[in-house]
């Protein structure tokens, strides 16, 4: 049986999340952390105990192929973005396949960020929550807050798959990816490609390792931002795969170029 045959287990792909979360040692945390919830949406909200008066808000969008995880799979991302950056983060629990689609998911993340939008607004997303940061980016002539930034982390961009490098040492399962996407973006988003058009982003900050499958996507996202004169910045990771935001010391680095790139006040 080929991968994109294989049969996966949902639920017990959910359980091996929550596992490896529960598992994780906590990031030390100078704040406040709280759960929430905001037009019908759980959030999880991080606000260091050292904070600029900046306006600026970072919401978090995890991975986990858009069928599992939820807002503490990536905790101790979050905390420590948080931390460096001497922001608000808010992560947003969206909903997943199969119970929910694509559609529901942006429409999910519009509903927070129309509460919680009083300031400028970075869209950040991991791997899936990539896909879902810029799909909602993009969808921005259709409702009326707008996303004044997006942060992304090894990003799921050609969702047709077509553009996985073949020989990439270190990516996400292809062919779970093909299963999750094929439940996930239905028909009103099937074969969608969102790293062609750039056209209507805001400004934008990739970062991805070099050994990830998913560099070519990241790259072609960086090439049509500059065709549209969006600003943009690619920060290729050498000899690295999927799965960035698990180290802490590139997660810092990760936030020192946010800092600069979306003008944010130095710690």
């Amino acid at each position: 049986m080929n991968d994109g045959a294989r049969l996966y287990d949902i639920g017990e792909l959910r359980r091996r999340a929550r596992a490896r979360a529960a598992q994780r040692v906590g990031q030390a945390f100078d704040g406040q952390i709280a759960d929430d919830s905001v037009a019908g949406v759980r959030v999880r909200r991080y606000l260091p105990s050292t904070i600029h008066a900046s306006a600026t808000t970072f919401f978090f969008l995890h991975g986990g192929y858009g069928l599992f995880g939820d807002v503490e799979l990536q905790d101790g991302y979050c905390r420590l973005l948080a931390m460096r950056l001497a922001h608000g983060v808010i992560a947003i629990d969206y909903p997943l396949a199969p119970e929910n689609t694509f559609a529901h998911a942006i429409a999910a993340v519009q509903a927070v960020l129309r509460e919680e939008n009083t300031g400028v607004s970075v869209l950040a997303g991991d791997s899936a929550g990539g896909a879902l940061a810029v799909a909602t980016a993009r969808a921005g002539e259709e409702w009326p807050e707008c996303v004044d930034g997006l942060l992304l982390t090894n990003p799921n961009l050609d969702l047709t798959l077509g553009s996985l490098a073949p020989n990439a040492p270190a990516g996400p399962d292809s062919g779970l990816m093909s299963h999750a996407f094929a439940q996930w973006l239905g028909d009103e988003h099937a074969g969608l490609r969102l790293d062609q058009d750039a056209r209507r982003l805001p400004r934008t900050l990739v970062a991805v390792g070099t050994d990830d499958s998913l560099a070519p996507e990241a790259r072609t996202l960086h090439a049509a931002c500059t065709r549209a004169r969006v600003p943009s910045r690619l920060l290729e990771f050498e000899a690295l795969g999927h799965g960035l935001v698990s180290e802490s010391h590139l997660v810092e680095r990760i936030a020192d170029e946010a800092r600069v790139f979306f003008r944010l006040p130095a710690s």
